[in-house]
């Protein structure tokens, strides 16, 4: 099996093994090439500070006699010798030359011991370093300082084995096992642990985006444990609900656009049959309607193929300078008069033109759409006004119905493409949802600002803004 095919909680297990490991061989390779080092290097220091202790104890007597007499002293300095595992040795020189000790931890026989002082005698006084002579022979460290006690030059001799005893070697291989087992067995454990605590979520996050992928929009995602599987879980069911806002759109946007497409073919079809049976009825008025009818299936497909196209940003734009307050004259008095016969006022109020830079024709189309939209829906007043309002050098064109409003919840939706108005609203429109999608393309690939403000039994107010060219 490839690394890259197992699961994470044996990939997390693998990775906690491999650090103990590697911790288990770090400590492995310190105790065999490293141990003798830092033991010898304790041993040096050891030897120093104890010099440095008798040293004080020595400098602060008065004279040898002194020291001899005081056998609480020389119990403390058997005690620090004892406690350092330091072979000591305290020497002084007589008058005539010869040594005398006055302490000594040595086994040595006393021929031996006099043979060692005086040759380590000699090497420290001709040492030249401020009476003080360290040497190494094989394992064992020697170091040797001179000390005055009262007007007598006392020489300490310290004598220590650089090598680990043979016991405590057997202890350190010991507790190095010891050590080895119990990292082995605490690693184990607590990357078993890690392992499913941190997978145990994303298995379960795993699981049900499965049963998302399978259509399932109501998978529940329950994220815990880490702030980032918390953070997953929510987006996933964000996107969950989204997913399912889509698909129940898009089965609406097929349903609308089907009746839509059914409507026109049945008269079609229809008035064609009737003109083909029955030749009177080849007339003007039937004509027409085959006319219309096909006009208003060009415009849903040519509105669907914009969308598309709008949508995978493939749709060109050619941005050019032009008036927009002519553009929304333009368009205002072409639909003046269509709604005119249905008793439909609009206004347009404004205080002088203006000119922009865009795409002259999407931009009529986004005019066109936010004021059909305004005239499906128009109130009781059967009034629709249209408003520029010049802020320093922006320009917003706001498109006002008094009708029934948007819910607030709906808001946020009224720009989907698959989006059709709720029922609840009692809205009645022909449309397949697309006109108010298209804006958004077009407002959006011109980088501009829009919204919708509405509230409910009131009406609604669709805005966009553009920069006006001095």
């Amino acid at each position: 099996m490839k690394l890259n095919k197992i699961g994470l909680k044996w990939k997390i297990f693998a990775y906690f093994l491999f650090f103990a490991t590697l911790i288990i061989i770090c400590t492995w390779l310190f105790q065999t090439f490293f141990f003798n080092y830092f033991y010898s290097d304790s041993k040096k220091r050891s030897c120093y500070n104890l010099s440095e202790q008798l040293e004080v104890v020595l400098s602060n007597t008065p004279s040898i006699e002194a020291l001899r007499d005081k056998t609480n002293t020389l119990d403390s300095i058997a005690s620090l010798s004892e406690n350092s595992e330091v072979d000591l040795v305290l020497s002084y020189l007589e008058m005539n030359g010869d040594i005398v000790v006055l302490y000594s931890s040595n086994d040595d026989t006393m021929s031996e011991l006099h043979s060692e002082l005086a040759r380590r005698w000699k090497k420290t006084l001709h040492s030249g370093i401020e009476g003080r002579f360290m040497e190494t022979e094989g394992n064992l460290l020697k170091y040797d300082a001179l000390v005055f006690c009262g007007r007598q030059n006392v020489l300490i001799t310290l004598t220590t084995s650089l090598a680990p005893s043979g016991n405590l070697l057997l202890f350190m291989r010991t507790y190095l096992i010891f050590l080895i087992v119990i990292t082995a067995l605490l690693a184990v454990g607590f990357a078993t642990f890690v392992s499913s605590d941190i997978s145990t979520p994303i298995s379960a996050l795993n699981k049900a985006a499965k049963e998302l992928a399978k259509g399932n929009y109501q998978a529940k995602f329950k994220g815990y444990g880490y702030n980032e599987i918390q953070e997953l879980s929510e987006s996933l069911t964000y996107a969950a609900e989204e997913l399912g806002k889509l698909d129940k759109y898009q089965k609406d946007l097929i349903a609308n656009v089907s009746h839509d497409l059914r409507t026109p073919l049945t008269l079609i079809t229809g008035y064609s049959e009737m003109m083909k049976d029955l030749p009177d009825e080849m007339n003007p008025e039937n004509l027409q309607v085959i006319i219309d009818e096909s006009k208003r299936l060009t415009r849903l497909v040519n509105d669907i193929l914009l969308l598309t196209k709008l949508q995978s940003s493939t749709e060109e734009f050619k941005f050019d300078r032009f008036s927009l307050t002519d553009s929304v004259n333009e368009i205002i008095y072409r639909n003046n008069k269509l709604v005119g016969q249905l008793g439909i006022e609009m206004k347009f109020i404004y205080d002088k033109n203006v000119d922009v830079n865009g795409d002259e024709e999407k931009i009529s189309k986004v005019l066109y759409n936010f004021i059909s939209n305004a005239i499906h829906y128009v109130g009781e007043d059967k009034k629709v006004i249209v408003k520029q309002t010049i802020t320093d050098k922006v320009v917003r064109i706001s498109v006002i119905d008094h009708g029934i409003g948007i819910n607030p919840e709906h808001l946020k939706d009224v720009w989907n493409r698959y989006y059709k108005e709720n029922k609840n609203h009692k809205r009645t429109s022909s449309g397949s949802g697309l006109g108010l999608s298209i804006v958004k393309g077009i407002l959006e690939n011109h980088h501009l600002k829009y919204g919708v403000n509405s509230t409910v039994n009131e009406g609604s107010e669709f805005w966009f803004e553009m920069e006006i060219i001095d």
